[in-house]
């Protein structure tokens, strides 16, 4: 995968943005990672502007895996209690637990 510089990313997006002009976008959108400086550089320098901001979060499965089972448990039973059941279009009748 040849290295991502600058020119090759802008022209990227210029391609992008060409075909989805003529398709009738008026206005685009890109997301872009925190520590991913060199793409917000290309994006500020092609008239983006930063309209929200998102934070990201990890959840540790093993070291939380009990908390997780009880957090489940109790859903599934307030669920149950309130008469609510999540089904599929394959299982439409999924039987009681």
């Amino acid at each position: 995968m040849p290295s991502r510089q600058r020119p090759r990313l802008d022209a990227a997006f210029a391609f992008v943005e060409a075909r989805s002009r003529e398709s009738g976008t008026a206005v685009f959108t890109a997301n872009t990672c925190e520590s991913d400086r060199l793409k917000q550089e290309v994006l500020l320098a092609r008239g983006y502007a930063v309209e929200r901001r998102y934070t990201l979060w990890e959840c540790d499965l093993v070291s939380n895996a009990a908390m997780l089972r009880r957090m489940v448990a109790d859903a599934r039973r307030a669920m149950r209690d309130q008469g609510i059941r999540l089904v599929t279009f394959e299982r439409p009748d999924p039987p009681p637990q």
